[in-house]
């Protein structure tokens, strides 16, 4: 069974103003305990403990839900003050293991259309906008093949056709 997650985390009342405040919140989710059968769940609340929540169930058993509370801390320094810093651990956690596929194998990316020599690197043209997206774990200084590429690649940027240039460097584990 694959383990799925829900959390409610989107949104907070303010009582005093009856109004409701949304928030953008991170949410890290890491492994629990060395066997990979359970799962940290850790948010931060900048203003007030709650939500202090998680709900989650397995997949396709949505009628058995289950609650975990987290433990919350804070902490300031000077004039600092960390908010609400929320972990939840659910422990034994169901889940089917697949075979891991490395990021290249993962995700199918049209490099080639760019004439790139790796799906880590490559461009895109989308309605206005140019879009090339580089590789942080690939090398990239003056005389690699991303360099090279990156540098043949803006020669075709047509700004007249495509006046946006966006430009974005993977952060994806190989």
């Amino acid at each position: 069974m694959l383990f799925v997650l829900l959390m409610v985390l989107c949104c907070h009342c303010n009582c005093n103003t009856e109004t409701v405040i949304f928030m953008n919140m991170q949410v890290h989710i890491t492994q629990g305990d060395h066997v990979g059968r359970g799962v940290i769940i850790s948010w931060v609340t900048p203003l007030e403990r709650h939500p202090n929540v998680v709900t989650y169930w397995e997949d396709g058993k949505q009628d058995e839900k289950h609650k975990i509370h987290s433990i919350t801390t804070f902490y300031r320094y000077y004039n600092y003050s960390s908010g609400y810093i929320h972990h939840a651990t659910i422990k034994k956690v169901n889940e089917e293991y697949t075979p891991f596929k490395p990021y290249m194998h993962r995700y199918h990316v049209p490099y080639r259309a760019s004439q790139s020599t790796s799906p880590l690197w490559y461009s895109i043209k989308r309605a206005s906008a140019y879009i090339i997206v580089l590789s942080s774990y690939s090398a990239y200084g003056k005389y690699t093949p991303q360099y090279k590429w990156l540098k043949q690649e803006l020669s075709k940027v047509n700004r007249a056709e495509t006046p946006l240039l966006n430009y974005s460097r993977s952060l994806s584990v190989v």
